[in-house]
């Protein structure tokens, strides 16, 4: 799947197909690159869910991406809510840190 995030896939929900066009047969609709659809698009949803304080949505989202809150966490709301969802859920140290592991070489293979 990682493969699929990046160039020209596009993923039709309606076949749960991968496609290279965006272009789908017999109708004018146009599919959304899997990246916006798979990344972007559940972030965006996660943080418009907090500012609105839809906690329905916000709580299927959280459930769905593992990510417990404390009730003490669950209060807030607006700004401060999306601060704790995504430090949570997208933590940047790990992030960073995984992907210097996986994309720099070993400094033995660098020198």
């Amino acid at each position: 799947m990682m493969n699929r995030l990046w160039g020209d896939y596009f993923y039709n929900p309606a076949t749960k197909t991968w496609q290279t066009s965006p272009e789908v047969k017999d109708s004018s609709q146009k599919l959304k690159r899997a990246f916006v659809s798979f990344v972007i698009e559940p972030i965006c949803k996660l943080a418009k869910a907090c500012f609105d304080n839809d906690k329905e949505v916000m709580n299927k989202i959280l459930e769905s991406v593992e990510v417990v809150l404390t009730e003490k966490e669950r209060e807030k709301t607006g700004k401060d809510l999306v601060k704790v969802v995504m430090s949570k859920w997208l933590n940047c140290g790990d992030t960073i840190l995984d992907m210097v592991v996986m994309h720099l070489p070993s400094p033995k293979q660098a020198q």
